[in-house]
């Protein structure tokens, strides 16, 4: 469970440091699944609950669309791959 905190940290911040968020969209939140191989390579990205403000929706699609790979998968799973899913809000992100 630690590993997996642990990697779902890092791509926490690997993404909180790529989003620009936009100017006005306080209150908002928008979330992405995200499909990360084993590999780190990134597999799928969707936008599965819309904010409302295609500002904000745009911003964090660019930010999940400009990174290019995570870390490889920990151990700890067993998979091919994990979904993850990841709220971005107006405060910063969560998950």
């Amino acid at each position: 469970a630690n590993e997996l905190s642990a990697y779902y940290g890092s791509v926490y911040r690997i993404l909180d440091a790529a989003w620009a968020k936009p100017p006005g969209v306080s209150g908002l939140a928008t979330e992405v699944r995200i499909r990360i191989a084993r590999n780190g390579g990134i597999l799928k990205r969707e936008l599965v609950g819309p904010s409302g403000s295609q500002a904000m929706d745009d911003s964090v699609m660019a930010a999940v669309r400009s990174v290019a790979t995570f870390p490889r998968l920990p151990d700890a799973i067993s998979g091919a791959y994990i979904d993850v899913t990841i709220k971005f809000e107006s405060t910063g992100l969560s998950m």
